[in-house]
């Protein structure tokens, strides 16, 4: 598993990450493929809850979760949508030629920019920065954050809307994919085909694809291609009209009409099994669905309480984050983000043959220097944050106690198998004294998100 937020990597079972505590955790991102496809399918499995097949108790996410504000700047997200769209069939992202290369081809990156954050950079805190070892008030002065009103938004009650949307997750959990072979393709449906797009009878280049999966009424193809599919059957071969959007990046196809010759090769549909009492019996071990149903309604209680303590915690943070006045920024902590930041953009650019400045330029749509102007700005809004965590802890003598130290411990002790912190630390690829520190900032983010929630007034949702 991978966390987004944070960019670290996780074992498969991984269900929240014990870095930042996010638990909304994705696949590794792994090169896309030559077309849409990779965007537009995904087995009805992948969208079910995990707890979805036997509910149970929700994972909780440990004694103090590390609070993991590092730099947030959806950079996986954008990169992932870009190379995901490898043909020109898919929504408008123009994916540079230079993609197509292997990881194994050389890259020389030397940017003409002397503003680009240096190459040769080395991390000033690899085992990160303790901001209880500096004097806050010179970086930070904090406004109000005691006595503070959030309006929620989340509401406690348990509807029977929500039971069905748990039940339908799980449904989906169960279905499988079945080859049709006696009925046209319909929407739903995931199809195989084959097409070459022409653009004044001419083909162009990534218009061609042969074996592309593709979920219909996904909407991952440009406007009419996915509608063209729809009624065809297998073997059939059909050419449909289309229209590239006035918008499309590709300046050559944008506003042209295309043809597609497009082959159906093969038919799946997504069939889930009947919810009656003998499925709930046979695979969940429930003796009747109103069983099921009530155990379901309780396990989505003690998430729907979580979910508010959540938005709690978020709404008084943010306030106390807002209210304070940042004056400066310890040494070096800003840029250690920005490293980590830039790192992982330079890995991916090296992955795709491409240089550093050419990928910010043609996948992340912007200038290496602008890019890192943003990188720079999240950075700054990520140690602010963690200054204002520190300086209320401080200002409001919070500590945390031992116990609940050793307790944190042994939360990822218990998580990962692990005896001792040394061999933990081997297993997720960190030092001992990185992980006290994470350890440390857990204690602490737990005791300064209680007194702040205590020491606030919450209106709103019930």
């Amino acid at each position: 598993m991978y966390c987004p937020k944070c960019q670290k990597d996780l074992p498969a079972d991984s269900t929240f990450c014990p870095y930042c505590g996010n638990e909304k955790l994705t696949e590794k991102a792994e090169p896309a493929g030559e077309t849409a496809a990779d965007e537009t399918t995904a087995p009805a499995a992948e969208t079910a809850a995990p707890e979805a097949a036997a509910p149970a108790a929700p994972k909780k996410s440990g004694k103090g979760v590390v609070i993991g504000i590092l730099c947030v700047l959806v950079v996986l997200a954008a990169i992932a949508a870009a190379f995901a769209i490898g043909s020109y069939v898919s929504r408008g992202d123009d994916v540079p030629e230079q993609s197509k290369a292997t990881a194994d081809t050389a890259v020389t990156d030397e940017p003409v920019d002397a503003d680009l954050f240096p190459d040769e950079y080395t991390a000033a805190y690899p085992d990160g920065f303790d901001y209880a070892s500096v004097k806050l008030s010179e970086y930070v002065t904090l406004g109000k954050y005691k006595g503070v009103s959030v309006t929620l938004t989340t509401s406690s009650e348990i509807t029977d809307a929500d039971v069905q949307a748990y039940i339908d997750e799980m449904m989906a959990y169960y279905a499988t994919e079945q080859d049709v072979t006696d009925r046209p393709a319909a929407l739903g449906d995931t199809v195989v085909i084959d097409f070459v797009g022409t653009v004044d009878g001419v083909a162009f280049s990534g218009g061609t694809a042969d074996d592309q999966s593709l979920t219909l009424g996904a909407g991952g193809y440009i406007d009419g291609f996915e509608d063209g599919i729809v009624g065809m059957n297998i073997g059939e071969t059909k050419t449909i009209d289309v229209t590239f959007p006035e918008s499309y990046q590709n300046a050559d196809l944008a506003g042209k009409p295309a043809k597609f010759a497009i082959t159906l090769d093969s038919i799946k549909e997504t069939v889930a099994p009947e919810y009656n009492d003998t499925f709930v019996r046979e695979e969940l071990e429930y003796d009747t669905k109103a069983e099921f149903e009530a155990e379901v309604k309780e396990l989505l209680k003690e998430y729907r309480e979580e979910e508010i303590l959540a938005e709690k915690q978020d709404g008084v943070f943010t306030i106390a984050v807002d209210n304070a006045t940042v004056t400066g920024y310890p040494e070096g902590v800003v840029e250690d983000y920005m490293y980590q930041q830039i790192d992982y953009v330079k890995s991916y650019a090296t992955m795709y043959g491409m240089t550093y400045s050419d990928f910010t330029e043609q996948v992340m749509g912007m200038s290496a220097a602008a890019y890192e102007a943003e990188v720079r700005a999240s950075a700054e809004a990520a140690v602010k944050q963690e200054m204002v965590l520190y300086a209320i802890a401080q200002a409001e003598n919070l500590s945390g106690s031992e116990d609940e130290r050793k307790a944190a411990e042994d939360y990822y002790l218990t998580y990962y198998g692990a005896e001792d912190i040394a061999s933990l630390c081997t297993s997720i690829g960190v030092t001992e004294d990185y992980f006290n520190n994470m350890i440390d900032f857990s204690v602490i983010y737990t005791a300064v998100m209680d007194f702040l929630t205590e020491n606030a007034t919450f209106t709103g949702a019930k």
